[in-house]
């Protein structure tokens, strides 16, 4: 018998004027005198819980027709939702193994990245199988590099931002053929005053005993409307956790407060940023990267937040799920 396991929908719709609740499973604080947190009103309210027949979902997609994909990861598909939360479609059973990124585009197209078969898959509206491929050729990708595709975005021009676990040189990017373009969005590696005095007096056997301080590969990736590419970066710092690109690569965000923990991140159309951690806390930030609310959820682990502006949010975890609704407007700046 198929075990059905709830998946964590968050479904924030902006009501403005709704009242506040008295007692709340969340704590919401928001930036205040001296740069510290500070309680507030409760930023939203649990409406309802939702099962779902999946197993161990490791990605949400909130299409731009306001469609819901979810990626059943130990399933091996991706399932599409109805407006009442019901499963009215399902793709790549039989081709997918464990579908861990997902991104839909407003034709309806699916690329998604399996983690079992370090695969790029591309499905068209219909489910039908438009393209697969894996480890790119090109010489300019490393002779010595692996593939491992976990998380993925696409632009409007349809290069597509690949996570590749453990890539130190940032995303790989590559096109819909599958030809490799280039890395994109590298972290930058952190050097401490040990490791600097090292290099100063140290030889160059002597170095190579030590392991290679190289940058660390972001954890996951999100695209705006505009073509800018967001990372996150697990075990980081707190405060360069998040990383705001333009198109010629070029890091905008100098400092961030942020978590070490982050799991996922979305943006709105108007640049508004939604991002959550492995502790379950959720953390909006206006354009400049600047944090004013921070809601502390109960046991919301790795989870994949998804955000579409003036409408509702929407959050998967691998066992729980709840409804919210806002007892406030989200700002918009």
């Amino acid at each position: 018998m198929k075990r059905v396991l709830p998946v964590a929908l968050l479904l924030i719709g902006l009501l403005a004027g709704t009242p506040a609740q008295a007692i709340t499973p969340y704590t919401t604080r928001t930036p205040g005198p001296g740069g510290f947190l500070y309680p507030t009103q409760d930023a939203y309210t649990p409406l309802d819980e939702i099962d779902l027949p999946v197993s161990g979902p490791e990605e949400m997609f909130l299409a731009p027709d306001g469609t819901l994909y979810i990626a059943d990861t130990g399933n091996g598909r991706i399932i599409r939702l109805d407006a009442d939360f019901q499963i009215s479609a399902e793709y790549g059973k039989g081709m997918l193994q464990s579908p861990t990124g997902l991104y839909v585009d407003d034709t309806g197209t699916l690329y998604i990245a399996d983690a079992s078969k370090n695969t790029i898959v591309i499905l068209d509206a219909d489910g039908n199988l438009v393209k697969e491929f894996g480890r790119p050729s090109e010489p300019l990708f490393g002779k010595s590099r692996e593939f491992l595709p976990r998380k993925i975005a696409v632009d409007v021009r349809k290069n597509l931002y690949i996570v590749s676990e453990g890539a130190v040189d940032g995303l790989v990017m590559m096109n819909t053929d599958g030809h490799f373009i280039g890395y994109f969005g590298a972290n930058a590696a952190e050097m401490s005053l040990k490791m600097i005095l090292q290099r100063l007096f140290l030889t160059k056997e002597q170095l190579e005993q030590f392991i290679k301080n190289e940058a660390a590969s972001p954890s996951n990736v999100a695209i705006d409307n505009q073509s800018l590419v967001y990372t996150i970066t697990a075990g980081t710092e707190r405060d360069k956790s998040i990383r705001k690109f333009t198109i010629s690569g070029k890091n905008l965000f100098d400092s961030v407060t942020g978590s070490t923990t982050f799991r996922d991140i979305h943006v709105s159309d108007n640049g508004l940023m939604l991002a959550v951690d492995a502790d379950g806390r959720l953390f909006e930030y206006d354009l400049d990267g600047t944090c004013w609310t921070r809601i502390k959820t109960p046991s919301l682990p790795t989870v994949s937040p998804i955000l579409r502006e003036k409408c509702m949010m929407a959050c998967a975890c691998t066992w729980r799920a709840s409804t919210l609704k806002p007892n406030r407007t989200l700002r918009t700046c």
